[in-house]
């Protein structure tokens, strides 16, 4: 999960230029306004950095989900959640010697665990998926999983790279909100 809130130090900057000021609860409900709007372009922003550096399927564009800051709390939660995908909803090449990619700026790398090579399956449920022996016997498999979402949007390739621009934004937002008020 990735907050995103007014630090401690700031709020009671903050505060103090209240107390000064007076009217405190409009530069509260602008501070909130300020994180809520933050939190909405970090969560295109990550969306958009997840896309183009994972070679996953599904949409990705979309985001994590935004739990909204309230006066009482000035946090913004981006939550995803979701079970692990498995490797063959990211970029695979199938033949015999099975390659996948995980990353859009990566190359495809043969796939293999416990020193097996991986094969594609399609299950009695339509379901296809990557698997691989887990022994030396023709059964049991294992299908081999790669990233869930959390994995994909919290990772230092996504969430590590924007964190900086994600705290200008913030900044930048606080700057607009409180010329509004003042």
């Amino acid at each position: 999960m990735i907050e995103i809130s007014v630090s401690s130090e700031n709020r009671q900057k903050i505060d103090d230029a209240i107390g000064k000021l007076g009217g405190g609860r409009y530069i509260i409900q602008s501070l909130k306004e300020a994180v809520n709007a933050t939190a909405r372009e970090a969560r295109e922003l990550l969306g958009e950095t997840a896309e183009e550096t994972y070679d996953f399927s599904g949409d990705l564009s979309k985001g994590p989900d935004v739990k909204n800051a309230t006066a009482g709390d000035l946090t913004a939660h981006l939550k995803s959640s979701g079970p692990k995908y498995g490797i063959e909803t990211f970029s695979v090449s199938y033949g015999d010697d099975l390659r996948a990619r995980v990353l859009k700026h990566s190359g495809m790398k043969p796939v293999s665990k416990h020193g097996n090579k991986a094969f594609a399956v399609q299950f009695r449920s339509g379901h296809r998926a990557v698997a691989v022996r887990t022994g030396k016997a023709r059964l049991p498999i294992e299908a081999i999983m790669a990233l869930a979402l959390p994995q994909m949007y919290g990772s230092q390739r996504v969430y590590g790279e924007k964190a900086d621009e994600i705290g200008e934004i913030l900044n930048r937002h606080i700057a607009e909100q409180l010329d509004k008020v003042l």
